[in-house]
């Protein structure tokens, strides 16, 4: 009797300790160039239910760790506060090449970075805006100066490595070198 009431015990203590286990997530956030220049100073937040359950802000090599997190499935969001640039000439040709279906065509990052007008496709007016702005016509996009990867993360029993990148509206081509004061 004392055995199996020995075994009980140790099951439960084990499947307690299971449930109350803390991982962390760590990664790199780095801009979506041929140099992936990490992004020192981005806030990353770790979402669940849309609602903020921890952040941190990325060091010089544009790491973070997010630590003390719960088994489940959970978004990763950014908020970047580093100076736009990168939007030239080039890039709005690319943008309208894109259009006109003429290759190269843009994907991924690059892909959801044309949209600068913010209206879920990519058109000539994306590149005119990257036009306008190239030549100072204009100061900002309506979707804002930066985007990331929102990767979905999921905590099982394990830590979790989750890399991404993020790129400035309109730097289609990721010409773009941001600085790490």
């Amino acid at each position: 009797m004392k055995k199996i009431f020995l075994l009980v015990l140790l099951t439960v203590g084990f499947s307690i300790q299971y449930l109350h286990a803390q991982y962390t997530i760590s990664g790199v956030v780095s801009y979506n160039n041929t140099s992936s220049t990490p992004l020192k100073g981005c806030i990353i937040y770790l979402l669940q239910g849309g609602d903020t359950v921890n952040q941190f802000t990325t060091v010089s090599t544009g790491q973070y760790v997010l630590i003390d997190v719960s088994p489940g499935t959970y978004t990763l969001g950014v908020k970047c506060t580093k100076a736009y640039g990168g939007t030239g000439a080039s890039d709005a040709l690319a943008i309208l090449r894109h259009f006109v279906l003429m290759p190269p065509l843009l994907e991924g990052l690059k892909l959801i970075a044309a949209d600068v007008d913010n209206s879920g496709y990519i058109n000539s007016a994306d590149a005119l805006y990257c036009s306008r702005r190239f030549v100072g016509q204009i100061i900002s996009y309506p979707s804002g100066d930066w985007v990331f990867e929102v990767p979905t993360v999921v905590v099982t029993n394990s830590d979790v490595i989750q890399n991404f990148k993020g790129l400035c509206f309109g730097d289609v081509n990721g010409s773009y070198i941001p600085s790490n004061p």
